[in-house]
């Protein structure tokens, strides 16, 4: 309950002795309570319960607790005198709710009344005559008027505002709220309250974060505002959306006495997204709910769309230029869904789940072909380029796909295998829907397990590299290798990086496993330079999508190199096409920056996503790799022969060596060879392999057959 007494239910004393009840505890306060010891022996003695309290917090708190019917107060407390106490409490009791008889003596009697006091006794009054003047101070306690008159003056003020009108009392630890309360959760506004009270209404997942801030608000002096948003549950179960602000009123030593405010419904305003005006998440599901419960409705397709690489294009471009770019991809997306069909899509519902991520219901779709022509349909729209902070900027969307058919008992259920869909697509090469399977779930929660044990897996040791030698084909020597990730599970033995790198990218953790690689593969690099210096060997690692834009890149490869002695260029970053999606210039700098501090920069993979001549020419790296889909089809198919061929004499033009990769016959190698490649890796030379057996090819200065 709250400090606030409330006399709903008065309790008469009987005539010549005590009635049991909570209303006739006694609370005897006094920082020396011993002193008050014969009065509280007496007090018990006629029947009373008698508790003690030798502070002003450990009093309020009985108050809190316990029903308290009268307090004993003697002449002081920690940190305030007796008179201090009954003063404070008389800011949230009359005299009739709780009656305060004080102990003192002739002097002080005059002042102790003057502040509040019922009565007052001496130390040495003898125990018939205390327990008579508690007696009689009880008797009209019990016959006095109700304790609600505040509240009801407080309701009268405030009758008529569409906002809650709200104050809290710290002096006494209690809440009042005007009449709106009531209407807005049900619960009755007329006070005082209670911290708990207020708590009860609020929704349990926000009320440890109100209960925060307003902590915040007690321990910050110098804050004289306060405002907060979160939610109530009416007693229906209803969510209601509150903006919560008040005026903080504090003492000359910034302590809080008091905050004054509104607290306004603002559910309205919270089911759209304030930056593309689309319903946001709890608005569609909310619809997707009552359409799965609505046979005639229950004939959908749910499309999830998450924008490839935005993060990248947001950071290059800047926050401001990032939210133009979202209003502007709500609209294609909403007037694709509106135009469809000749018009007659206008029941499709489109939302912003969070950002970049929107969804798209198509009412009425009853199969996956037809979903996956709309799909397709939006991602054409998406494709074209979008005119943003004076560039143009070119995008793609990865989207997830799932029917409404599939026994779904509720709009979660359906958003979750969408998002398994999604992440499908994401991990199948992006820019490209896919529709759901239950193989997919089964997946997830691999992947769930995968991820969960992926964030210990450096600090229990389990990642490991592997090296794969590097050829020059016009000699035969090793000329490097590549340091190649493997996660040695202690389940599923040793994964291969396709299992858990977009794992890894997606929850961030690619940025320490990224370190961890770099560090030693560059390690490594110096121990076998030492070991035979003449081979001038270079050993590269991959460099992630989501690592090329970490800011500390530049500076914390630089200095590995540095520290580590190595020669520029040895140590070797291999950076896909995809880095170039987006704002070139910042991609552009990067590269420039690290090169500048002595690494070296390949290509990979190169031919198989986004790379324009233009800028390939202006930007500084040192070595092209042929991707193996097209060194696969050599000896094959003529096209490939003759695209590989331009990419080996587009290197040496703009002065890159080439590298080709997956060589697994002696035709192939010969015929790279022939055409001037320089180096090559694959099966045919060798597999990648540990630590130990790469340090035993460098030792002989050959590669293990």
């Amino acid at each position: 309950m709250g400090l606030w007494p409330t006399t709903s239910s008065p309790v008469s004393t009987p005539p010549g002795g005590v009635r049991e009840s909570e209303s006739h505890r006694i609370l005897v306060v006094d920082e020396a309570i011993d002193k008050l010891e014969s009065l509280r022996h007496g007090l018990a003695g006629a029947g009373y319960e008698v508790n003690t309290a030798t502070t002003a917090g450990a009093a309020l708190e009985q108050l809190r607790e316990n029903n308290v019917g009268l307090i004993l107060l003697g002449e002081s407390v920690p940190g305030m005198t007796g008179l201090d106490l009954l003063r404070l409490l008389r800011a949230a009791w009359t005299p009739t709710q709780l009656p305060v008889i004080v102990v003192a003596g002739e002097e002080g009697e005059k002042y102790a009344l003057e502040a509040g006091a019922n009565d007052c006794i001496a130390c040495s009054t003898d125990s018939d005559r205390a327990v008579a003047r508690v007696r009689s101070q009880l008797r009209q306690r019990d016959l006095g008027q109700s304790a609600i008159e505040s509240a009801e003056r407080f309701q009268r003020a405030t009758t008529g505002s569409v906002d809650v009108v709200w104050e809290w009392n710290l002096a006494t630890d209690t809440f009042w709220f005007s009449a709106e309360w009531s209407r807005l959760t049900g619960r009755a506004s007329i006070g005082p309250h209670s911290m708990e009270d207020w708590l009860a209404a609020v929704h349990p997942s926000d009320a440890p974060a109100l209960r925060q801030a307003l902590e915040e608000l007690r321990q910050s002096p110098g804050r004289t505002d306060f405002d907060i948003e979160y939610r109530v549950m009416d007693l229906a179960g209803r969510e209601h959306w509150v903006f919560c602000r008040a005026n903080v009123e504090r003492d000359r030593d910034g302590a809080l006495l008091r905050l004054t405010g509104l607290q306004t419904d603002v559910s309205r305003t919270k089911n759209f997204d304030a930056l593309t005006q689309l319903p946001n998440r709890e608005s569609i599901l909310c619809n997707l709910d009552r359409m799965l419960r609505d046979v005639e409705l229950r004939d959908f397709a749910l499309l999830m769309i998450d924008i490839d690489r935005f993060r990248f294009v947001n950071e290059s471009l800047g926050s401001a230029a990032g939210d133009r770019l979202l209003r502007e991809i709500a609209i294609r997306l909403e007037r694709v869904t509106r135009t469809l069909s000749g018009g007659t899509r206008v029941d499709d519902l489109l939302a912003r789940l969070h950002g970049d991520t929107f969804l798209v219901v198509l009412c009425g779709v009853n199969s996956v072909a037809t979903a996956q022509m709309i799909a397709e349909r939006l991602q054409m729209q998406l494709r074209r380029p979008f005119a943003i902070a004076a560039r143009e900027v070119h995008l793609s969307a990865s989207m997830g796909l799932a029917m409404s058919s599939g026994n779904y008992e509720n709009a979660f259920e359906l958003l979750r295998d969408a998002e398994f869909a999604l992440r499908q697509a994401k991990n199948s090469g992006q820019a490209r829907a896919v529709a759901f399977d239950m193989e997919m779930r089964r997946d997830a929660m691999l992947r769930m397990e995968l991820e969960l044990d992926l964030r210990e897996a450096i600090a229990k040791d389990q990642l490991v590299l592997y090296y794969q030698p590097k050829v020059d084909l016009e000699t035969g020597a090793l000329s490097g290798f590549e340091g190649l990730i493997r996660w040695n599970h202690p389940v599923h033995g040793l994964v291969p990086p396709l299992r858990f790198t977009p794992i890894a990218e997606e929850t961030g953790q690619i940025i320490p496993i990224g370190w961890w690689t770099f560090e030693q593969a560059a390690r490594q690099l110096a121990e076998w330079r030492a070991l035979a210096p003449e081979l001038d060997l270079q050993v590269s690692a991959n460099l992630s999508v989501r690592q090329f834009f970490d800011r500390d890149l530049v500076q914390r490869v630089g200095s590995l190199v540095n520290a580590l002695a190595l020669p520029p260029q040895s140590f070797c970053l291999e950076v896909t096409e995809s880095v170039l999606i987006g704002e070139i210039n910042a991609a552009a700098d990067i590269l420039h920056r690290l090169h500048d501090a002595g690494v070296g920069l390949m290509i990979d993979d190169f031919g198989t996503g986004y790379s324009s001549l233009n800028y390939l020419g202006n930007l500084p790296f040192d070595a092209l790799k042929i991707d193996r889909s097209f060194v696969s089809r050599l000896t094959k198919d003529d096209n490939s022969g003759e695209i590989v061929k331009t990419v080996i004499n587009l290197a040496k033009t703009l002065k890159m060596a080439t590298i080709a990769e997956g060589i697994e016959t002696t035709d192939q190698a010969e015929y790279l060879k022939r055409i001037g490649c320089e180096a090559a890796q694959g099966y045919l030379f060798a597999k990648p392999v540990p630590a130990a057996e790469a340090a035993r090819m460098v030792a002989s200065r050959r590669i293990a057959p």
